[in-house]
């Protein structure tokens, strides 16, 4: 009908990303099980269960579930970063963020 706008392809971009979600939660289930259990044959069996419950049979569940996760972390993330690293203090008797600032009132070097 607008083959002007054929080059959106909205539904094919929406699926691509689910794929590649499913890749990034496939590398988490992999790296925490191998992490926690190593890589015998038990923890090879648990990664490929868990993988297929989560990716194929109940993603609509954890898809959401680790999108939520992501934002979290990047919100809590960003908060611990502008608490501890880019806050700035107010003046007093406190270090600065300056290192010449540090140095004792009487001696200047």
């Amino acid at each position: 009908m607008f083959p002007e706008l054929s080059f959106l392809f909205i539904g094919e971009f929406i699926s691509d990303i689910g794929f590649a979600l499913k890749i990034f939660v496939l590398i988490a289930i992999v790296s925490f099980i191998k992490s926690h259990l190593g890589s015998g044959p038990f923890a090879v069996i648990l990664m490929g269960l868990t993988a297929y419950f989560v990716l194929f049979d109940q993603w609509k569940l954890f898809g959401g579930i680790y999108v939520l996760y992501v934002l979290f972390l990047f919100g809590v993330g960003h908060l611990m970063v502008d608490f501890f690293f880019v806050a700035q203090h107010a003046p007093g008797d406190e270090m600065s963020h300056i290192p010449s600032h540090n140095m004792p009132k009487g001696r200047m070097h």
